[in-house]
This record gives structure tokens, sequence and C-alpha cells, in this order.
């Protein structure tokens, strides 16, 4: 499971890189809080997630581990929706979509808390 959370991480650095290459040529920097949702839940949070797993075996061997990766995934992409509905001036889609993406992302430190004990 730490291998899939940092693919899936080094995915999210490439689109953020993309798309901050795309902003930046545009006249008005559009979309920064979108940009920065690639980087913050999809780059860090993935790779922080893969890591821990890794340095803890009992967090990355468990059925909740698979479970935190897709909330994950699919919460770190809906707060990147979100942050665009904003961008779009459509609040209260927005609130709505970043209050669930959120919260998805947010499952992992159950499984991390719960299982964080050193290897050997």
């Amino acid at each position: 499971m730490p291998i899939r959370f940092i693919g899936i991480a080094a995915v999210h650095f490439v689109t953020g890189v993309g798309s901050g290459f795309c902003m930046r040529g545009s006249d008005p920097f559009s979309f920064p809080s979108a940009h920065a949702h690639i980087h913050l839940p999809g780059w860090v949070s993935l790779a922080l997630a893969g890591l821990s797993d890794h340095a803890f075996l009992q967090a990355g061997q468990r059925g909740s581990a698979t479970a935190h990766n897709r909330l994950n995934r699919l919460g770190a992409s809906l707060l990147i929706l979100a942050m665009t509905l904003f961008g779009l001036g459509k609040i209260s889609p927005a609130v709505a979509v970043s209050a669930v993406g959120g919260l998805l992302v947010m499952v992992g430190v159950e499984n991390i808390m719960k299982n964080l004990r050193p290897n050997g």
C-alpha cells in the first residue's frame, strides 16, 4: 500500500506543476486555491501517508489502509473541484463539496493513530 500512495502522490505533483505552468502563462493568476489543493491534499498528504505506512508497517498492511487510500484520493479530487467552484463564484456547491472532501481526506488519521507502533 505505501507504494500506491507514493505513486499517486507523484501524479498529483506532476498535475500540480503542470497546472502551475498553465496558470503562470495566463494573464490573471486564476484558481490559485485549486493549484494549492492539488499539492497539499494530493501530493503532500498522499506522500506522507505512504511514508508513514512504510515506517509503521502495521498501518500499511491493514484493510483500513486500502479504504484510506481510496477515500483520500476521492477527497483530494473533491477538494480540487471545490476550489475550482470557489474560483468560478459558485459558493454554495463549493462549500458542500469541500466539506465532504475534507472529511474523506481526514479518514487516514484514524488508521495512522490506531496502528502507530514501531516496527520490530
